[in-house]
This record gives structure tokens, C-alpha cells and sequence, in this order.
């Protein structure tokens, strides 16, 4: 079954940043896509972890970082959930 953006984007409050703090809609985000991942798992299980991604990319770019620790977190983030090797990436 076809799952409409626009109701992916309503569910995750997408489009609300000026309304709702940035903070309270990560933590909704959180708590709204386990459940849902599981009510659709057969269905459109592609569409959840995007439909908050733009979100989450406003509010990891609103934080006070250098744009290294930045790339540091996002980089290693994405090593562990691709269950790379760390030690062997930095050494490259």
C-alpha cells in the first residue's frame, strides 16, 4: 500500500518547526517511529526513517558544534549502523 508523503511529513510534524520546538519534535519523532515501523513493517517500511530525516538534518545542524565534530558524529553514526570497523576508517 502507497503511503502519501504528505501524511508522513503530518505524522512528524515536518513543516511545524516554527510552531513546535525543535527539541519536542526529535522527541516525538523518537517515540512515533518505533510504533509505526511496527503497524507497517510488511508495508512501507522504506518511507519511515526519511520521513523525519529532514527534521533531525535542522536540528543536527542547529547545534553549536564545529562542522569536524559534526562530520565526526554523523560519519560514526553511520559506521555503527553499518557495522563498520571504526579503528579501520580513521586509518585511512
Amino acid at each position: 500500500m502507497f503511503v502519501p508523503t504528505s501524511l508522513w511529513e503530518h505524522i512528524f510534524l515536518v513543516g511545524m518547526e516554527e510552531s513546535v520546538p525543535q527539541w519536542l519534535i526529535v522527541i516525538e519523532n523518537t517515540l512515533v517511529a518505533p510504533f509505526l515501523a511496527e503497524a507497517t513493517f510488511i508495508g512501507s517500511m522504506g518511507n519511515i526513517p526519511f520521513a523525519g530525516m529532514r527534521t533531525y538534518r535542522r536540528f543536527f545542524n542547529s547545534l553549536e558544534l564545529e562542522d569536524e565534530a559534526k562530520e565526526g558524529i554523523a560519519w560514526r553514526n553511520a559506521a555503527r549502523l553499518f557495522k563498520l570497523d571504526e579503528d579501520a576508517l580513521t586509518s585511512v
